[in-house]
């Protein structure tokens, strides 16, 4: 890797990640202009997003049926949804944490993160519906306490779609090829 596109340089900007096809593109306006939530559909999904830490959070997101705030990183290599210390809590998956296998995900603030890899019933994002994904569950203390988020949406959830960020109206759509 040579360098990072970050917010710095996304944050006035309209970009698309074909991830199937690996390909990035910037548009000077909207390949989607009169789109909206209410337009879903099986193959395309518009969540509106706000900023937080230069990154966007979306309010759409329910494991096991629970509402809960996802940040979208596309700097999440091999995830494919995490949940946060907070949210394990929250959520009641303190037992399912602690008999999920152990999965080193690299280093963190507070040095190497050992967060752990389980299965939750359902995951839905938007419209989209996903029964028994593997996720990570991170502990208390790996630097990822006290976020405005519970989850994460990793490139691995992201690796089947064709991802916008519209930054200009807070809106990521989501396209299946």
């Amino acid at each position: 890797m040579h360098g990072v596109l970050g917010y710095s340089i996304l944050k006035n900007r309209i970009v698309q990640f074909d991830y199937p096809k690996r390909v990035i593109r910037f548009y000077s306006s909207s390949p989607y202009p009169k789109v909206d939530p209410i337009s879903n559909n099986a193959r395309r999904v518009v969540l509106p997003f706000r900023l937080s830490d230069d990154s966007p959070i979306i309010d759409d997101v329910y494991v096991n049926g629970k509402k809960i705030k996802a940040v979208i990183d596309t700097g999440g290599g091999g995830t494919y949804f995490a949940l946060m210390p907070e949210a394990v809590s929250a959520l009641g998956f303190e037992q399912e944490m602690s008999q999920a296998e152990p999965d080193s995900r690299g280093v963190g603030v507070n040095g190497v993160i050992t967060s752990r890899k389980g299965k939750i019933r359902t995951l839905r994002v938007g419209s989209i519906n996903i029964d028994s994904p593997t996720i990570i569950f991170y502990p208390k203390g790996v630097g990822k306490d006290n976020r405005k988020f519970g989850g994460a949406i990793g490139n691995v959830f992201l690796q089947d779609f064709v991802v916008t960020f519209d930054y200009l109206n807070k809106i990521v759509v989501l396209e299946r090829p």
